[in-house]
């Protein structure tokens, strides 16, 4: 067959790679997927990978083999091997050992939309400061031990706002992450000793499906116009190794 044509047919193919796991939220219409990609270790590749066993039981950093049949840059596994599992980290209710989770709030929003519906100030309550904010969450659902700060902040690490090089009608959120956190570290951010980022924009009805998106076991949070409690908190639990 014509190379053109090849393209549009189903083919068998075994792929080994490691795995990103993410879970998108809906709160107003009580909707969520769970999202697999899969990036091929030689090539870099991504697919989107569809599961036959819907029980949750991957998570972001495991490494797979596959095999099924992909069409165009998806691939429908007819079996998966765990060649390694990502390290994920277990709290016991029970421990009184401190654990303090660092985290980095990066505020942008977009070229055709440069609204900025919160203040850093009000951004660092909800989530750091405030008597109902996330780390007061966390704290009381652990029982005490587990907290968040900033790195460079004991009482949250804000930046931004910043206005990225794309307008607000493109939903791919890892290229908008990339674009914000860019534009921080131009303003002094460093990953290196955070936890967790969380990423947070004006809403936008390009990502209709989502108020937020979590990594399963990971460190990025997406959040589309709800900074609030139940959107941040919930999102956290995802990089936290919580699924549904």
């Amino acid at each position: 067959l014509a190379l053109e044509l090849k393209a549009l047919l189903e083919q068998e193919i075994t792929v080994e790679g490691n795995l990103e796991v993410v879970l998108t939220d809906d709160f107003e219409r009580g909707l969520s997927e769970t999202i697999h990609t899969l990036i091929d270790q030689k090539t870099g590749e991504k697919f989107d990978l569809y599961l036959r066993d819907k029980t949750p039981k991957f998570v972001t950093g495991t490494h797979l083999r596959v095999k099924g049949v992909r069409l165009d840059n998806k691939i429908v596994a007819a079996s998966t091997e765990v060649l390694s599992q990502s390290n994920v980290e277990i709290v016991a209710l029970a421990t009184t050992t401190p654990i303090v989770k660092k985290v980095a709030v990066i505020l942008f929003n977009f070229q055709n939309d440069v609204r900025i519906p919160w203040t850093p100030n009000s951004v660092r309550s909800t989530i750091f400061t405030g008597s109902n904010s996330v780390k007061s969450y966390y704290q009381e659902t652990s029982f005490g031990p587990i907290t968040l700060e900033g790195k460079t902040r004991s009482d949250g690490d804000i930046y931004g706002w910043y206005t990225i090089p794309y307008p607000n009608t493109t939903c791919d959120y890892r290229t908008l992450a990339s674009a914000a956190r860019n534009a921080a570290t131009a303003d002094g951010f460093s990953i290196t000793g955070y936890n967790n980022v969380l990423y947070a924009f004006p809403r936008t009805t390009t990502c209709y499906t989502w108020a937020g998106i979590g990594e399963l076991s990971g460190d990025e949070i997406w959040v589309n116009g709800y900074m609030d409690l139940i959107t941040v908190a919930h999102e956290l639990g995802h990089n936290y190794g919580v699924h549904h």
